[in-house]
């Protein structure tokens, strides 16, 4: 196979992940308007472990583990396909759908400073740079609310839970790069993550006592199907395959240019409203993830995950 070949092959894989997951966070708004966070999400990702687990098996992959690996599985379960899902959607009730891919993106940043913090790993200047960049950027991304007075309690509440997820996401990272080490297949690991996900968030609709009725809107279902389907199976495979190709490293960058996506459809349905400030913004925050991923001190690995 030619170079332009293999070049095309990459460019195809990397527009199927920005696409799936850029557009994976408008339908989160409409989840959150007919059913409680817990709920969607116990759904959304019974539907996509029962699918994970047909494709794995399928593909001829691995179910079985020990059972010591099963902490590292429930570990995962519990931050990328669980906790940080939560936090996300009850943020939703307050933030447009774009302004929460932006959040999610520092994902990155928020992996360096676990790095050094919980493994003592240092953190390079390039990568410091990159944190403060897109610290700024995010800052920047606020700036027309801040400046107009509009940022209300509940508002900063949300974005306070939506940081919190990413940094939960960013500790399920962890888990992941741990199973890895392990020689853990990340497609075996990745279906058992996400029973385990769903086994706690059945704990959380249980003890929340919201039910378990799902509406049978024209929207939601789209919704629901959309996040299944495309940002569940074929965002992941297309994922894997890009990882196999450029490496962890050069897959994650597909975060930096994902949150575009979501801004413009956010524009278009939301009625978002760009500023000059907030596309600076947007821009640093690419940037600042850049510095962080080029600096090596980052965990992309797990943006297999995302949204």
């Amino acid at each position: 196979m030619s170079a332009s070949a293999v070049d095309r092959k990459v460019l195809g894989l990397f527009a199927i992940v920005v696409f799936t997951w850029g557009t994976s966070w408008y339908p989160i708004t409409i989840h959150v308007r007919y059913v409680a966070p817990e709920t969607a999400l116990f759904w959304r990702f019974l539907f996509s472990s029962l699918l994970m687990f047909a494709v794995v098996r399928w593909q001829g992959v691995t179910l079985r583990f020990a059972p010591r690996h099963h902490l590292w599985f429930a570990g995962m379960g519990a931050c990328l396909f669980c906790f940080n899902y939560l936090l996300m959607y009850y943020a939703a009730f307050e933030l447009a759908s774009g302004m929460l891919a932006v959040i999610f993106s520092t994902a990155a940043v928020w992996g360096m400073a676990i790095d050094a913090a919980v493994f003592r790993r240092p953190v390079g200047l390039r990568a410091v740079a990159g944190a403060a960049v897109g610290i700024g950027g995010l800052v920047l991304v606020f700036a027309p609310e801040i400046a107009a007075a509009e940022v209300s309690e509940a508002t900063l509440g949300a974005v306070g839970l939506a940081l919190a997820g990413t940094l939960v996401f960013s500790i399920g990272s962890s888990f992941s790069a741990a199973a890895q080490k392990r020689g853990l297949t990340i497609r075996g690991a990745t279906a058992w993550a996400l029973v385990y996900g769903t086994v706690l968030l059945l704990v959380v609709v249980l003890a929340g006592g919201n039910g378990f009725a799902l509406p049978a809107a024209p929207d939601f279902v789209l919704a629901m199907t959309w996040h299944v389907v495309f940002t569940t199976a074929i965002a992941f495979a297309a994922y894997l395959a890009l990882v196999g190709r450029i490496g962890v490293g050069g897959a994650a960058y597909t975060t930096v240019v994902f949150p575009l996506v979501a801004l413009t459809l956010s524009a278009w349905l939301e009625g978002y409203q760009w500023t000059l400030a907030a596309a600076i913004g947007v821009v640093l925050v690419g940037a600042g993830n850049v510095l962080v991923l080029s600096g090596g001190r980052a965990r992309p690995a797990a943006k297999a995950g995302a949204a």
